[in-house]
This record gives structure tokens, sequence and C-alpha cells, in this order.
């Protein structure tokens, strides 16, 4: 039996937007796997049908975890938040939303109508892969999740965008389709990511920075975080995570086409062999690279690390030319030279392990309270093992906002230690020791931009942020005039007895709050 089923968005203006096809078997229990209700019987369901959307969205899953687990070469066990940790549910429609979330435990996608349309966002594998996308980073790297700072979130979207546009590299009919365009280092539909998601934003809000899709094939270049404004016109680069997101989703791009570019021949075999490559470093990279506040710069020396294991380093001067084009300078040798002896003992040699005496010598470097149990993360960069040692360092965020006063995030500091093979038993710290001051300042930086856009839940709501006082045309028969902002993905918990600003979701989409009757 066939099933419908869209390969890439349905707005995908130009490529196959619906085919039929065998579905997916579903995966063993053993694995990382998805809980959604019952399958309907297999059929060709007609768009706009609930049947349609259950196996579209089921089969987008699968899709994203089939290539990434082709390209990583090993199967993802467990997640990283879902209880039971083997299954993430999946809701294919949650509810009246113009929206798509990843909470820890679910991937939840929603409907809304516009006019006569209704946008659902489970039916666009962009979407669908990009929020799966999300929760294979947190698998690898589940200390991103409570990083609150720019460039975790960033490269958080990021890495949802890259999943997304592997996810359709690796459907053979549209990386021929793509091929036979000769578009792969132009705007094409592929490197283009929910453009049915941000059609609808722009009936609703055409000033929305999110009004347009995201594209991965393009020319933003990095700049200081804190020097971005936290909301701007359709497309500007502004100091928000998807829209910032896009500095590192187009390295990543540029790292592909690049390699296409200087393939022996231009074929869809050589495509997804430079999406295969690039892949596969991105996976190992965001398994193994260090937590700074420079996270795109750290992720890209940690692509060119695992490059020289991987591929003896064939790769480089194309993986620094892809960073290079985006204002993202490498020099990855530099991330793991030693700095400084540290005190006390180290073992080990698939993984590093310190005594007593070590960990305080660390902990005392990276500024802990005394009496902080360090975490630990065992790291493997250029073939050689380390351990990443950090704390949270609490941030007051009072002067912020009314609401924010006595409230604290926290801000990541790690540094990586390794064995010195010269010299047994001896351990040195391997990286530069983080500044207590610029994460303050970034942090402070990031929850302000949370703020200003209303995307902190507080007192049982979320800000208020007024966009559009009147509903425009077309978007269909309602009581009330919808106003469009920001989704909400912070809230404010009591932990200890201390107010703690904590991530509830990431969210794809915009938040439409329905107040003024018409």
């Amino acid at each position: 039996m066939t099933i419908n089923y869209i390969p890439n968005d349905p707005r995908a203006a130009g490529f196959s937007i619906m085919r039929g096809q065998t579905p997916r078997p579903s995966r063993s229990t053993a694995r990382a796997h998805f809980d959604m209700p019952p399958s309907p019987p297999q059929a060709r369901y007609a768009r706009g049908t609930p049947q349609f959307l259950h196996w579209q969205a089921r089969e987008a899953a699968l899709a994203a975890l089939e290539m990434f687990e082709a390209v990583r070469g090993a199967p993802l066990m467990r997640w990283a938040r879902a209880v039971p940790v083997k299954r993430l549910r999946l809701d294919p429609d949650a509810g009246e939303d113009l929206n798509a979330y990843y909470t820890g435990r679910a991937v939840q996608f929603f409907h809304y109508p516009i006019g006569g349309t209704v946008v659902q966002s489970g039916i666009s594998t962009d979407v669908v892969a990009h929020e799966i996308g999300h929760a294979l980073l947190d698998a690898l790297w589940p200390e991103l999740w409570g990083a609150e700072f720019l460039e975790a979130g960033a490269f958080h979207e990021a890495f949802g965008d890259c999943v997304a546009i592997l996810t359709a590299l690796n459907d053979r009919a549209l990386r021929r389709e793509l091929v036979a365009s000769a578009k792969v280092n132009k705007t094409n539909v592929l490197e283009t990511t929910a453009e049915d998601l941000s059609w609808a934003i722009k009936q609703l809000e055409p000033n929305h920075n999110a009004s347009v899709p995201r594209r991965a094939h393009n020319k933003l270049r990095w700049t200081l975080p804190s020097s971005l404004p936290a909301d701007g016109p359709p497309g500007a680069l502004i100091a928000e995570i998807h829209s910032f997101g896009q500095v590192f989703s187009g390295c990543f791009y540029d790292l592909i086409g690049l390699l296409y570019a200087n393939a022996p021949s231009k074929t869809e075999a050589q495509l997804w062999k430079a999406a295969e490559t690039a892949g596969r470093l991105l996976f190992s990279a965001a398994e193994n690279a260090p937590m700074t506040l420079r996270l795109f710069q750290s992720v890209g020396r940690a692509m060119a690390q695992q490059d020289q294991v991987m591929f003896a380093g064939a790769h480089y001067e194309l993986i620094s030319q892809a960073f290079r084009m985006h204002n993202i300078l490498l020099g990855s040798s530099a991330m793991i030279a030693p700095r400084s002896e540290l005190a006390g003992k180290a073992a080990g040699r698939g993984a590093v392990k310190l005594n007593a005496a070590a960990n305080e010598d660390a902990r005392h470097r990276l500024g802990a309270a005394a009496g902080t149990r360090l975490g630990k993360r065992a790291v493997k960069l250029g073939g050689m093992a380390m351990a990443e040692l950090s704390h949270r360092r609490a941030i007051d965020l009072s002067g912020i906002a009314g609401f924010l006063k006595g409230v604290r995030a926290h801000g990541p500091e790690a540094i990586l230690v390794g064995a010195l093979p010269s010299r047994v038993g001896v351990a040195a710290v391997m990286s530069a020791v983080p500044d207590a001051s610029a994460t303050e300042q970034e942090v402070r930086a990031f929850v302000a931009g949370l703020a200003a856009r209303g995307q902190i839940k507080h007192n049982g709501a979320g800000n208020t942020v007024q966009r559009s006082a009147i509903a425009p045309p077309g978007v269909g028969a309602r009581k009330t005039r919808p106003t469009v902002g920001y989704p909400v993905t912070h809230r404010i918990a009591h932990r200890g007895g201390v107010k703690t600003l904590e991530r509830a979701c990431f969210a794809c989409g915009c938040r439409v709050h329905h107040g003024e009757t018409s």
C-alpha cells in the first residue's frame, strides 16, 4: 500500500509537491522512536484530512531520523529528556497555533485558519525535520538546552535547519531535481526552509522578521550578538535565535556547495557525497565541540578537527573558507593547545580521569563557588580524548524588566582538560579560561531580547507585545483582531527558593494573540 507524501514544503515552488510512496516501517522499540496515535489504514488520503496529516508527519519524522543515523553511521538509542527516554511523543496536530514546538518530551505541530486556507505546520517536511533536529541535537549535546546565551539557542535553530536540508538532500528525487536546476550554489527550495509557515506569518503581519523563509544560501556575516537589535524587518539579522542561526546554517550550506563545486562531476550522487561529508562533520562536532560563548566558531573549529581524523584533513581549507565567508575565523589548532598545568593527577586513555586535587583546581579556575560539583563531559577532538569541566554561573537579571527583579539565569562556563602524553599523570588546561564578565554580559543581553519580544512567561502569562492591531484582509471571519508576536519559549520557575529563568521549548513560528473584539 502507498500513502501520499510531500517530501519538502508545500510551497517549495517548482519541485515535486506530492507523490505516492510506501511508508517507512516502524522503528524498533529498542532504539529511540516516536510515540504517536495509532496509524489509520494505509491509503492515498487527500491533503487536509487528518489521515493525511498523520502519515505525512510520521513519514517526515522518520525520514529525518533515518538520514541522521545514515550520516552519523550509528543508531540513536535514546532521546535526551523524553520519559521514557526511548519514546518521543509526536503530535501531528496539537491545536490552533501558527507554530511548531520541541518541548524536550514531545514535538508538536499545529493548525491555523487563514482565509480559506488552514495552514498545518505538520505537513511541511521542512518543519517536522527541523523540530526533530532540535531533539537530535538535544540527544548529542543536552547541556545546550539550558545555556542562556544567543549563540547556544541560535545553533539549536541552525542545527534544525541543517537537519531539514540534509533530509531533503537525502531524498534522491529532490536531489535529482536540484542538480537538474543547476541551482545548488544559488537560491533554491532545498536550502530554503518553512516557506508555508512564513507565508502564513506574512498574511498576519507582513513586517514580522519571520514573514520571509529562512535561507541557508545567504550572505549574512557574524557580528557580536549584543550589538544587534532585538527586532527588525523581514529577513533582517537581529538578536533572535532563528534569525542569527542563519549565520551558521549559511556556513554549513556553503560547505556543501564548496564540496560539490570541487567534486569530479556534477551528479546527484556527488551532491549527496558532499552533503553527507558536511553532515558527518557537523554531527561529530555537535557531540564534541567545547562550550564557549562563541559557539559558532567552536563548532566550526571542531568540524575542522574532526576532518583531520575522518578525512585526513582533506577538507580543512573548504571548511575554513565556508566559515570565513560568514566572518567566522577558525584557526582550529589553537582550540586544544596546552595552556597551563593543572594541579593533581590525571589518568586514562579513552577518557580523562582527574583526582580530587585536579577537580578542585579546575573549580577554582572556573570561579565556581566552593563545593560546586562540576559537570563533566567526555569529548574527543582531533583524535585526542579530553574532559570538559563546567559549571553554570548564576546571573542576576534585575534591571532588565520589572518582572525579572530577583530572577536569575545561568550561563555555562567550561574548560577542556587533557592528559599530557609526554608526562604520565599530568593534566593540562587545553582551552581558554572563561571570562565571568563576558558571560554575564551575554546572558543579560540575550534575556533582554527575550523580554523585549515578549518571549518569557511570568505570573501565568507571557508579555503581550503589540505588533498588529488590525487583522489584514483574508485572515478569516473572527470575533477578535489578532496581534502577532514571537512565541513564548521561557518561563520563570522557583528552584530551591530562587526565581530562575528556564527554557520551556524551542518554537518555530509566531504567537497569535486574540484580544480586542472586532
